[in-house]
């Protein structure tokens, strides 16, 4: 650079290695070369809880929905369902069951980015003749690669069990 002092080009030619860096998402040690701290970008998951309610049962049909936002393909992920206390007999299906605390534990594997992955089971309830609402809850707990983004990682489903007349039977509605 004609007109420009050693001190001057080498300042120069440190911006050009960090616009550079910048561009191409990398870090650079101050006066060395390029580091590789790019930081792997991970598998964004939203995780949908959908609740539907049995017209004349104490009974409900969850699916627990988990999306692969990317960019990555997700290797494996566990989501937790946090059920009511009254659940009465353990859901049947491909979630492990632990009745002290209610919670279903789910497992998903080999989802591509843009791909969706959902589970589904029926819960029963032992709510006697009492009008009460039932909340549910799930929530990603481990991912891999890691999930970059918490803020969509859980989901709830309410549905309300109404009691019928002394001859009718009781709604649920979700």
């Amino acid at each position: 650079m004609p007109g420009h002092s050693a001190r001057s080009r080498w300042h120069h030619v440190q911006l050009g290695h960090l616009l550079t860096a910048a561009a191409l998402g990398i870090g650079t040690a101050l006066g060395g070369a390029p580091s590789a701290a790019a930081v792997e970008p991970g598998a964004d998951l939203a995780v949908g809880l959908d609740a539907t309610a049995s017209p004349i049962l104490p009974m409900i049909h969850y699916d627990v929905v988990v999306t692969n936002r990317g960019p990555n393909t997700l290797s494996s992920a566990t989501v937790m369902v946090q059920l009511d206390p009254r659940v009465g007999a353990p859901p049947p299906g491909p979630c492990l069951f632990d009745r002290p605390t209610s919670t279903l534990t789910c497992s998903y594997a080999g989802l591509a980015a843009g791909a969706t992955g959902s589970i589904r089971f029926t819960a029963y309830f032992s709510l006697g003749y009492v009008t009460t609402t039932i909340r549910a809850a799930a929530t990603r707990t481990a991912s891999t690669p890691a999930d970059p983004n918490g803020a969509n990682d859980s989901d709830t489903a309410t549905c309300r069990w109404d009691v019928g007349g002394v001859l009718q039977p009781g709604i649920m509605r979700c």
